[in-house]
C-alpha cells in the first residue's frame, strides 16, 4: 500500500513465493478504488 513492490516484501518477510505474501496482504478500499481509477479511470 505504501509503494513498495511485492517481491522486496517478500524477500523482507522471507517467504518462499510472492503468492504466500500475497495470501497475507490485504488492500484497503480506498488504496482498491485509487488503483481501479488510475488505471481505468472510473
Amino acid at each position: 500500500m505504501k509503494g513498495v513492490p511485492m517481491r522486496v516484501i517478500q524477500a523482507i518477510l522471507g517467504h518462499s513465493s510472492v503468492n504466500v505474501t500475497e495470501r497475507y496482504s490485504h488492500l484497503a478500499s480506498e488504496t482498491l478504488d485509487a488503483a481501479m481509477e488510475e488505471t481505468f479511470g472510473e
